[in-house]
């Protein structure tokens, strides 16, 4: 077993029980756990011992293991301060590239031809369609919903967001706000 291919899940912190039951504490990394962990990786000078899991429970930021090979506490508190591994295609599937619109708040908000439009405010959380409130630089708000596919660029540095905005839609509420000024005689 090759250690690029696995994920270091934590260390070995104690031993529960007398029946070769461990605690392992959770790497901080660890944001979902496999659905299945049949198998773990012991690290042991180097070399990576498989280790079949007979139970598992979890507490916050630990899990209680029985390994198949450990059936006493003795046998266990060899095994204190090892870390212990998972194959990383076992991990569920994280999308690194996932489009996070939180991440965007305050940013500069630009159209697809670099006009500044304004700036991200807050974004509204509706289940399976979030919002971006964004006030314009004439004071209007504008939703938008915060998918990745209007996103033309992210400069994150200078924090700038450019969108390729649906046709219409800031026409639609730059309407309103002419519409909100009193006619000229």
């Amino acid at each position: 077993m090759n250690l690029n291919d696995c994920f270091l899940l934590g260390s070995i912190v104690k031993t529960h029980g007398f029946k070769g039951q461990i605690v392992l504490k959770l790497n901080k990394e660890i944001s979902e756990l496999p659905s299945k962990m049949e198998q773990l990786f012991v690290e042991n000078k180097g070399q990576l011992i498989p280790f079949f899991v007979l139970e598992l429970s979890q507490n916050n930021d630990t899990l209680t293991l029985k390994f198949e090979d450990i059936h006493t506490d003795i046998e266990a508190k060899k095994w204190i301060k090892s870390q212990v591994y998972v194959l990383k295609k076992s991990l569920p599937k994280v999308q690194s590239d996932a489009f996070q619109p939180q991440k965007y708040i305050n940013y500069k908000v630009f159209d697809a031809q670099k006009m500044e439009v304004g700036v991200i405010d807050m974004v509204y959380e509706i289940p399976n369609n979030p919002l971006f409130a964004i006030t314009h630089t004439l004071g209007k708000e504008i939703l938008l919903p915060a998918i990745s596919n209007f996103v033309v660029e992210i400069d994150t540095k200078a924090k700038k967001i450019y969108f390729d905005f649906p046709e219409g839609l800031l026409d639609i509420y730059l309407e309103e706000n002419k519409s909100e000024k009193p006619d000229e005689e």
